[in-house]
């Protein structure tokens, strides 16, 4: 929930399977090409965001023969 915090427009959660999403509600009657490419920024940014913040907290893959 603090990633919602850093970021405008869009919303980061875990679905029903545990996979982290980024999504972003428009309204396309006030949407323009400059208000569309903000959007999409920040999407394409969303998860970079959410990575560095849990990077910590993943296990990581165990290495063959152990």
């Amino acid at each position: 929930m603090q990633f919602n915090q850093r970021v405008d427009r869009v919303k980061i959660g875990l679905d029903d399977d545990g996979d982290t999403f980024v999504r972003v509600d428009l309204s396309l009657r006030v949407l323009d090409a400059q208000e569309f490419k903000l959007n999409v920024e920040q999407v394409a940014a969303g998860p970079d965001e959410v990575f560095a913040g849990i990077q910590t907290f993943l296990k990581s893959p165990k290495k063959a023969g152990r």
